[in-house]
């Protein structure tokens, strides 16, 4: 007789871990609580033909949450990135990964990482038209890696300062204050969360195009204060064709001429 879950059990099962997830995403926020009124907002352009059908154009505003739990839009790419990666890490932190491991578990039409995380509570649809399309968003290595390389900077942080402390008990260096040397050695280690999480902001487009697994490629636009940024992808498969932008250009429209 079989111990594996039923489909419905299953879908069950996942609702709850991705509430579970969700719950704690105010406390991991990085983001302030501001009265300012932000020049610009990110915004998800998609173009999909499927089947030579008439093309769709799924547009949504993309939001991020505050410390004090309120929502307002993303203001750059790399603003919408960070928390997306954040809530990615936390959903495998979890047990979502040790579900998706199981072959008797994963479905074509479950839910993947990208659509069970922000996506459920934001009310945006993860433009994964095409096996390449958007892959990056929650192929769960991306994150995993993210997480096992902030444990050992954190490791090595505090190996280093266990060393540290036997060194000075033992009259091998200067009996200098803890106060003054750790925040020195943990800055050195340890990466700021807030400006390299994933990685440093400059390197965001970088760092973007190279997860893309998409067949006709990816495309980054740097952006400053008087123009926009984006960043999107192209895939086709099967008679399907997929196509999305992330852009702080409210009248951005993707289209397959971009590409072909």
């Amino acid at each position: 007789m079989s111990t594996h879950l039923t489909r419905a059990d299953r879908q069950s099962r996942i609702q709850s871990i991705v509430e579970t997830s969700l719950a704690g995403r105010q406390a991991r926020s990085l983001l302030p609580v501001s009265k300012e009124v932000l020049p610009r907002a990110l915004y998800l352009s998609a173009f999909r033909v499927e089947y030579m059908e008439i093309p769709t154009f799924p547009r949504a505003q993309l939001m991020v949450m505050l410390k004090d739990g309120s929502k307002r839009p993303a203001a750059s790419i790399f603003e919408w990135t960070q928390q997306h990666c954040i809530e990615q890490c936390a959903l495998l932190e979890t047990g979502f990964s040790a579900l998706l491991d199981d072959p008797e578990y994963v479905e074509v039409d479950d839910y993947s990482m990208g659509t069970s995380a922000t996506s459920v509570s934001d009310f945006y649809e993860v433009p994964q038209y095409c096996m390449g399309c958007a892959s990056w968003w929650d192929r769960t290595e991306i994150y995993q890696n993210l997480i096992d390389t902030r444990r050992q900077s954190e490791l090595d942080y505090r190996t280093t300062m266990c060393v540290f402390t036997k060194m000075q008990g033992e009259g091998l260096f200067p009996n200098i204050s803890f106060d003054f040397l750790f925040p020195i050695f943990k800055k050195m280690l340890v990466p700021d969360f807030a400006t390299m999480f994933p990685c440093k902001k400059e390197n965001l487009g970088a760092w973007l195009e190279n997860l893309s697994h998409a067949e006709y490629g990816a495309f980054w636009t740097e952006g400053n204060e008087s123009t926009h940024e984006s960043f999107g992808e192209c895939d086709a498969e099967d008679g399907s064709i997929g196509i999305y932008a992330l852009t702080t250009d409210a009248n951005y429209v993707v289209e397959p001429r971009q590409f072909f």
